[in-house]
């Protein structure tokens, strides 16, 4: 409720357009990416405990040698949350993208995308068995990792979370300090403790 009235006039808005807007039946992230003229790329990522995580790779419009950017989503959310606003600029990957930064949207288990496991189907309920600490301890890692597998040895990554997002970046950096190696710059937005 706390939130309502600063989150009702977007949802409001997505809503009661027209169903024919092609902009409300973008599903998937990459579809919205598309969307603005940019190219996507899927990749899957298993954590150390057996999640899978997917994660979606908005390469820069001209290489520029920039650190990749890895974007992490706040709570009950999922990568799509980046990509609502309807003007190109207003949305961080894209604008990231668009100055030459590689950027990387994740995904945290239990949402849209990341709905496997090696060992548990959804319905089991160890599938759900999980809490912040799994997420800074396998999520964030293996995100880490698979977006820095990409690029030349010793290059560190920005990551920017947001509400829990940044919460999981905290705990991460704190709970495993060898992270502190691979980040180079760590940025929570609407920091959540």
């Amino acid at each position: 409720r706390l939130f309502w009235p600063f989150i009702a006039p977007y949802i409001d808005t997505m809503y009661k357009r027209d169903k024919k807007d092609l902009f409300v039946n973008l599903k998937h992230t990459c579809d919205l990416v598309d969307h603005f003229g940019h190219s996507c790329e899927e990749h899957i990522v298993f954590t150390a405990d057996g999640q899978l995580l997917t994660l979606f790779k908005v390469p820069p419009k001209e290489p520029s040698g920039r650190p990749p950017v890895l974007l992490l989503h706040g709570a009950m959310l999922s990568s799509d949350i980046w990509l609502i606003h309807r003007e190109e600029h207003k949305n961080l990957p894209l604008f990231l993208a668009a100055n030459g930064y590689e950027v990387w949207l994740g995904n945290r288990r239990g949402n849209k995308y990341c709905g496997k496991h090696k060992s548990f189907k959804t319905r089991n309920t160890d599938f759900w068995d999980w809490s912040l600490d799994e997420v800074a301890l396998f999520d964030l890692p293996a995100m880490v990792d698979k977006v820095l597998s990409q690029h030349a040895r010793g290059m560190r990554c920005i990551v920017i979370g947001f509400s829990q997002g940044s919460a999981e970046l905290m705990a991460s950096l704190s709970l495993l300090p060898e992270l502190n190696d691979k980040i180079g710059l760590a940025v929570g937005l609407a920091a959540m403790t």
